[in-house]
């Protein structure tokens, strides 16, 4: 069943966390499992950043996010952001 994850940072330094994910999300989207994403910045708070994704699965997901954190990419991340990310998974419910 396909999962909906939100990941939500409030970034020090939202211009350079978006050119990382400009350069970096390519990889995400080629990805095992990742069925899409989309960037977004809070109209009201343009530190405030979400990204959508969707994915086969929990575990695809969690399988890229480990290669993330193998890589160094959460250090990178952290530089620009206030605090880790909120992580939210969603099912479709049916209704």
């Amino acid at each position: 069943m396909s999962v909906l994850v939100l990941l939500e940072v409030n970034a020090t330094k939202p211009d350079e966390l978006e050119a990382f994910f400009r350069d970096e999300l390519h990889h995400t989207r080629a990805f095992d499992g990742c069925e899409g994403l989309t960037i977004h910045r809070n109209m009201d708070d343009s530190n405030n950043i979400v990204i959508v994704e969707n994915w086969e699965t929990r575990e695809h997901y969690e399988k890229y996010f480990k290669w993330r954190e193998d890589r160094g990419d959460l250090d990178k991340w952290g530089a620009m952001t206030v605090g880790p990310p909120s992580i939210r998974f969603f099912t479709i419910v049916g209704v």
